[in-house]
């Protein structure tokens, strides 16, 4: 998902009993306010799945909202909004991509490294790279490339306009992909002695 996406993603476009949520409009800046925009183009209205994971942090997502609904009354901005702070209102979305890296390498984890106590970033103690929230959305569909999901499934999980602007980006995950097919065939197709 692209962050606009996610900022503007609202409780009424979630249906976590089914697990999806409905892509629909995101949140961008204009003249310095915030606004509520439909997405671009058809391709970016899509339904998402989601991992059960996901479907479950949510729901403890949507619970925390509700305690602080009844916790603020009248002070919480109840505008539906699926990421918000506390009170209710949205977030920017230069807020979370200025804060993600920082978060990433700014809360220290005290972990043990070979017999020895060792402060360490939360990037490091996941064991993941320190990159831009951005690259979140290309490191999902380079996994799920290299995993041979049918690259049509993967533009649409983008919101890309057409599967070529999806293999023209990620063309560099696929060359090792023909050498898998060919392997799959030769497993059913072997020579005959």
């Amino acid at each position: 998902m692209r962050l606009g996406e996610i900022c503007g993603l609202k409780w009424e476009n979630t249906n976590l009993e089914n697990g999806f949520i409905q892509l629909e409009h995101q949140l961008q800046e204009e003249n310095k306010d915030l606004k509520l925009v439909p997405l671009k183009t058809l391709s970016s209205q899509r339904k998402i799945v989601l991992l059960d994971y996901t479907i479950e942090e949510l729901k403890k997502l949507k619970l925390k909202q509700e305690e602080n609904k009844k916790y603020l009354g009248d002070n919480y901005h109840d505008e539906d909004f699926v990421v918000c702070q506390s009170n209710g209102l949205p977030y920017h979305p230069t807020y979370i991509s200025r804060n993600y890296r920082r978060i990433l390498k700014d809360n220290k984890y005290r972990i043990n490294v070979n017999g020895k106590a060792k402060n360490v970033s939360l990037y490091e103690a996941l064991k993941i790279p320190l990159i831009r929230f951005h690259d979140l959305r290309h490191t999902h569909a380079t996994f799920l490339l290299s995993q041979n999901t049918n690259p049509k499934i993967v533009s649409e999980r983008l919101g890309h306009s057409s599967i070529k602007t999806t293999l023209d980006i990620y063309s560099h995950v696929l060359p090792g992909m023909q050498e898998h097919a060919i392997d799959n065939l030769n497993k059913k197709f072997p020579p005959k002695e």
